[in-house]
């Protein structure tokens, strides 16, 4: 059956928290451009699935995955490395740091850890 909607007095835990979601900073120029132009919030998917190979090229971007774009952009090649995904779900839980590096990538643990110090965050746990 359906859930009802948790109301702006409702306790809000574990068991009723949304799915999570993940934020996208890119440094490349031709996306930042592109996200210049518009004013509304753009929504992403990754290139490629959890846990399979980073894509680095449209051609090899699942057809499923494109299908499912309302708009495809072709920078040609990416460059770098993959993304660095952290986990901010848990933090200030329970007094715990909360942050998990769920996959390391262009930054480092210790640039997060830094970055984090510096927002007034506790660093990366690494779990």
């Amino acid at each position: 059956g359906a859930e009802a909607p948790v109301g702006p007095d409702e306790p809000v835990g574990p068991e009723s928290d949304p799915p999570p979601l993940g934020l996208r900073v890119p440094r490349w120029p031709p996306p930042l451009a592109a996200l210049g132009q518009v004013s509304i919030a753009v929504m992403q998917s990754s290139a490629n699935r959890s846990g399979e190979p980073a894509v680095r090229t449209l051609a090899h971007v699942p057809e499923s995955i494109r299908r499912g774009a309302d708009l495809v952009l072709d920078g040609g090649s990416l460059p770098g490395v993959s993304s660095t995904v952290i986990d901010l779900r848990r933090v200030g839980a329970d007094g715990a740091d909360g942050v998990a590096v769920l996959r390391e990538g262009a930054l480092g643990r210790d640039q997060i850890a830094d970055a984090l110090r510096a927002a007034g965050l506790a660093g990366a746990t690494g779990r």
